[in-house]
C-alpha cells in the first residue's frame, strides 16, 4: 500500500511539473508573438530608402543604417550607386548634440534642409563629426551616401556631451510623422520585451529542473553556439566586410536579430595596427612550435593554424581570437560549474555570451581571449583535482597550466600558488594523496613550458623574454628616471616607493579590474550592469563560504598581480588585460542566480526553514566576507591612498590626481561628482551642479601649490568659479565658454591647511550650472617660490 501511495504521489508530481512547464512556455510564446505583432504593426518605423545604380531604381522602408544588405547582390556591385535615405527623425532631450558620420566613401547628412556633415569621396578618415544645439521633437533628416569602394557601412552616431556615442536607436526613426497610438505602441513593445524575457527565463528554469543530466548539457552547448554567433557577426562587420563569403553575410543577418539593435559593428579604420600585426608576424614565420621568441607560442600557433583557411590572410589573427572568445564561454561554463554547480555555470557562461565588449573584443586580433579561455579552464582543472584528487586530473591539471603559461608565462603568479593550496589542505591523511597529485601536475606542467624557456634562453639568453621586454616599455610609459630596467623584478622593485606600489598594488587587485567591468550590458538593459555588479559583489563574498569558492579567489587574485602594478599607466590600463577576471565574477553572479533558485523552490516546498537553518553557518561567514569587503574597500584603500599621498609631498615630491587614472583619483573627490565623461576628446568628471568638493592630503605647515585643469562641459558663456578651503576665498578661476579646458595655478597659504585632508571646495558662479574636472597637481613651495611667485 505504501509503495502504491508514493507512486501516486510521484505520479501527481510529475504531472504538476509538466502542467507547469505547458504552461510556462505557452506563456512565453504568446507573449513572444504578441511582441512581433505589436512589433508588424509599427510600420512607419524606419527610414525610407532610394537605391539608385544608373539603370534601375529601388525603394523600400529600412529599419537601420545597413546599406551592406542593400548593395550586396551582384549585379549591383558592379556598378556605380547612389543611395539616399529620407526620414524623421526624433530628438528626446533639447541641448548641445555630437553628431558624427561614419563611412567610406562620399556621405552627407540633411537636417532640417540644412547640411551638417559632407564627407568627400577621397575623407582620409571613416568618421566625420560636428556639434550642434537641437530641439526635442522631431526632425527631417536625409543621408546621401555613394560608396565608390568596399566596404559598404554607413552608421549615424550621436550622444550629449560627455557621454559615449551610439547609433540613433531605430525607435527614433520614422517614416512619417509618428501619432500618439506609435508611443503607446512603442511603449508596449518594450514592456513585452521584458515580459517575454521573463517568461522564457521561468519556463527554462523549469524544464532544465525537470529533464535529465544528459539533456541539460544542451544547454550550454547552445549558449556556445549563441556566443558564437554574436562573435561571428563581429568578425564580419568590423574586418570581413565584403571579403566574406555570402553564407558569412547571411549568418551575420541572423544574428543582428539575436542581439539589441543598439549594437552595430563599425568597419575597424585601422586594421591591424599594434600587436596585431604583430601575432601577423611572428606566425608567418614561425617554424616549429618551441622556438625562441618574444611571444608565447600558443596564440601565434593557433594564428599560424588559420592562416591557410583565412581570405584574405591577415584574418588568420582575427579568426584566431574569435575561436578563443568562443572557446571562452564553455571555459566559463565549465569553471562556474566546477565551483558552484552546473546552474551556476550556465548564468555565467551566458552573461559572457552576450557582454558586449568582450564581444567586440574577439574580433580584434588580440591574445587576450586565448589568455582568459586559458585561465578559465586552468581553474576549471585545479578545481577538480582539489574536489577529487586522481593521476589523471593531475596530468589535466599540469597540461591546462601549461596552456596558460604558454599563452602568458605570467600565469605562473596563480599556478603555484593553488597547486601549494590543493597540495596542503584536506586532513593529514589527504594530505599525502593530494601532494603526490600537485607533483605529477606540476611535473607535467614543467615538462610542457620548459622547451619553449630553454629555446629562449639559448636564442636571447633570457628564458623570460617574453615578459622582460615589457619592463623597459612601462618604465618610460610611467616617467621614471633612472636607467631602464632589464627583467621585471628590477622594475617592480626600481625606485618607487613602497607606499605608491601598496597602493598601487591593491587598487589593481580590487576596484580597478572589477569596476571597468559590467558596461557590455547596458545595451541589453540600462539597468542590467548595475544590477549585475551588486550581485558579483554579494557572489564574491559568498563565495569563501565554500573550499572549491576560496580556492577561487585565491586563483583570480594571484592572477590578477602581474597587471595590479601597471594598470594606471598608458597602455597598461587597457580593459582587455583583465579580461580574465570577468568569467570569476561571472561565477559568482551564477552562485547567487543559483542560490535564489534553490530558496525559490524551498519556499515552493515550503521547505525554507530547514533549509535556512542548514545554511545559517554559511550565511554568517558570508556576512562577515561581505564586511570585509565593504571595510576594504571604504576605509583601507582610501587609507593608503592618503598615506601614499603624504608620504610623497612630504619627500618633496609632487602629486598628480587625473580621473583618468580610476579609480585612484575617486579617493580625491570628495562629493559632487558625478561619473566620467569625454569632452572635447578628454576624460573629465562633470559636476552634478554648482558645487563640488576635492579632497587633498597637503602637508600641515607647509605653502603649496594648487593646479586645478578645469572648464565646462558644453559651448556657451563664460563663467567663474569660486576656489574655498573652509570659509577662505583662494581664487577665483575664469573657465572659458568653448568647452575648452584650462589649467589654473592656485596659491595655498599654510593657514588654510587642515591636518588630516583639506577640503577644497568649487563653486560655479553665473548662468552656467556645470564644469568640468581633469586633474589636480600638489606639491609643496619651495622657499624660493614663496619670494617669487612667477616661478610657479
Amino acid at each position: 500500500m505504501e509503495m502504491n501511495e508514493r507512486g501516486n504521489d510521484g505520479r501527481i508530481r510529475s504531472a504538476r511539473v509538466r502542467r507547469r512547464i505547458r504552461v510556462s512556455l505557452a506563456v512565453a510564446v504568446a507573449l513572444t508573438a504578441i511582441h512581433l505583432l505589436v512589433s508588424m504593426c509599427d510600420n512607419d518605423r524606419g527610414l525610407a530608402y532610394v537605391v539608385n545604380d544608373g539603370q534601375s531604381e529601388r525603394r523600400g522602408v529600412a529599419r537601420r543604417l545597413d546599406p551592406a544588405a542593400l548593395l550586396r547582390e551582384p549585379h549591383v556591385l558592379r556598378r556605380p550607386v547612389h543611395m539616399r535615405y529620407l526620414g524623421l527623425w526624433r530628438v528626446r532631450e533639447s541641448g548641445v548634440h555630437e553628431i558624427s558620420l561614419q563611412s567610406k566613401g562620399e556621405a552627407s547628412l540633411i537636417l532640417d534642409g540644412d547640411p551638417v556633415i559632407e564627407r568627400s569621396s577621397d575623407a582620409t578618415t571613416r568618421r566625420s563629426w560636428q556639434r550642434i544645439r537641437l530641439d526635442a521633437g522631431l526632425h527631417r533628416v536625409a543621408i546621401e551616401y555613394a560608396p565608390g569602394t568596399r566596404p559598404f557601412k554607413l552608421l549615424l552616431l550621436v550622444a550629449r556631451p560627455g557621454e559615449p556615442q551610439r547609433p540613433v536607436s531605430e525607435r527614433d526613426l520614422f517614416v512619417n510623422r509618428p501619432g500618439r497610438f506609435s508611443d503607446i505602441l512603442d511603449w508596449i513593445r518594450v514592456v513585452l520585451a521584458y515580459l517575454s524575457a521573463l517568461a522564457w527565463l521561468l519556463a527554462l528554469t523549469l524544464v532544465y529542473q525537470a529533464i535529465g543530466p544528459r539533456a541539460r548539457r544542451l544547454f550550454p552547448v547552445l549558449i556556445l553556439i549563441y556566443g558564437g554567433i554574436l562573435r561571428f557577426e563581429a568578425l564580419v562587420g568590423r574586418y570581413w566586410l565584403d571579403d566574406a563569403p555570402p553564407g558569412a553575410h547571411r549568418l551575420e543577418a541572423l544574428a543582428s536579430y539575436l542581439r539589441p539593435h543598439t549594437v552595430q559593428w563599425a568597419p575597424d579604420p585601422h586594421p591591424y595596427d599594434g600587436d596585431a600585426a604583430g601575432y601577423l608576424h611572428y606566425a608567418r614565420n614561425m617554424r616549429r612550435f618551441y622556438e625562441g621568441s618574444g611571444r608565447e607560442p600558443v596564440f601565434v600557433f593557433t594564428t599560424r593554424a588559420f592562416l591557410p583557411l583565412a581570405n584574405p590572410e591577415n584574418m588568420a589573427v582575427n579568426f584566431a581570437s574569435c575561436f578563443f572568445s568562443t572557446a571562452a564561454v564553455g571555459a566559463t561554463y565549465l569553471l562556474a560549474s566546477a565551483a558552484f554547480g552546473p546552474a551556476a555555470g550556465l548564468v555565467a557562461s551566458f552573461a559572457i555570451a552576450i557582454e558586449r565588449q568582450a564581444v567586440g573584443l574577439a574580433a580584434d586580433g588580440w591574445r587576450d581571449d586565448a589568455f582568459a579561455c586559458m585561465v578559465a579552464l586552468a581553474a576549471w582543472a585545479l578545481l577538480r583535482l582539489r574536489a577529487r584528487p586522481n593521476g589523471r586530473g593531475a596530468v589535466i591539471a599540469g597540461v591546462m597550466g601549461a596552456s596558460a603559461m604558454l599563452t602568458r608565462i605570467t600565469a605562473v603568479s596563480f599556478l603555484a600558488p593553488a597547486l601549494l593550496w590543493i597540495g596542503f589542505s584536506g586532513t593529514r591523511r589527504e594530505r599525502r594523496d593530494r601532494l603526490v597529485c600537485v607533483a605529477i601536475a606540476s611535473g607535467t606542467l614543467l615538462l610542457l613550458v620548459a622547451p619553449y624557456l630553454a629555446a629562449c634562453w639559448r636564442t636571447f639568453g633570457d628564458p623570460l623574454i617574453a615578459i622582460n621586454t615589457h619592463a623597459s616599455f612601462y618604465h618610460d610609459r610611467e616617467g621614471l628616471t633612472g636607467e631602464s630596467p632589464a627583467s621585471w623584478d628590477e622594475y617592480v622593485i626600481g625606485e618607487r616607493r613602497v607606499l605608491d606600489r601598496l597602493e598601487t598594488l591593491a587598487v589593481g587587485l580590487t576596484i580597478y579590474p572589477f569596476e571597468n567591468k559590467w558596461r557590455g550590458f547596458e545595451d541589453w538593459s540600462p539597468f542590467a550592469g548595475h544590477a549585475l555588479r551588486i550581485v558579483a559583489v554579494c557572489g564574491l563574498a559568498c563565495a569563501f563560504v565554500f573550499p572549491s569558492g576560496r580556492l577561487l579567489m585565491l586563483i583570480l587574485t594571484t592572477a590578477l598581480i602581474p597587471f595590479a602594478f601597471t594598470w594606471n599607466i598608458r597602455g597598461g590600463s587597457e580593459w582587455r588585460f583583465t579580461l580574465f577576471a570577468y568569467p570569476f565574477y561571472l561565477s559568482a553572479v551564477g552562485l547567487i542566480a543559483a542560490t535564489a533558485v534553490r530558496f525559490g523552490a524551498a519556499l515552493r516546498r515550503r521547505d525554507l526553514g530547514r533549509m535556512a537553518r542548514r545554511h545559517r553557518r554559511d550565511a554568517i561567514y558570508g556576512v562577515a566576507a561581505a564586511v570585509f569587503l565593504a571595510i576594504l574597500t571604504t576605509l583601507l584603500l582610501p587609507g593608503i591612498a592618503y598615506l601614499r599621498a603624504i608620504d610623497a609631498l612630504r619627500a618633496g615630491m609632487p602629486l598628480e590626481v587625473d580621473v583618468e587614472s580610476e579609480p585612484r583619483g575617486r579617493f580625491f573627490l570628495a562629493s559632487g561628482w558625478g561619473e566620467n565623461r569625454i569632452v572635447s576628446g578628454k576624460v573629465v568628471r562633470i559636476s552634478q551642479g554648482r558645487v563640488a568638493i576635492l579632497r587633498a592630503p597637503f602637508t600641515p605647515g607647509a605653502d603649496h601649490r594648487l593646479a586645478l585643469t578645469v572648464g565646462l562641459p558644453a559651448h556657451g558663456d563664460a563663467a567663474i568659479a569660486e576656489v574655498r578651503s573652509g570659509d577662505r576665498l583662494l581664487d577665483r578661476l575664469e573657465l572659458r565658454g568653448d568647452a575648452r579646458l584650462s589649467t589654473h595655478d592656485i596659491r595655498v597659504p599654510a593657514s588654510a591647511v587642515r591636518r588630516l585632508s583639506t577640503l577644497i571646495e568649487l563653486r560655479l558662479l553665473g548662468k552656467r550650472d556645470s564644469f568640468t574636472f581633469r586633474r589636480m597637481h600638489i606639491e609643496p613651495l619651495r622657499a624660493t617660490d614663496r619670494h617669487n611667485e612667477k616661478s610657479w
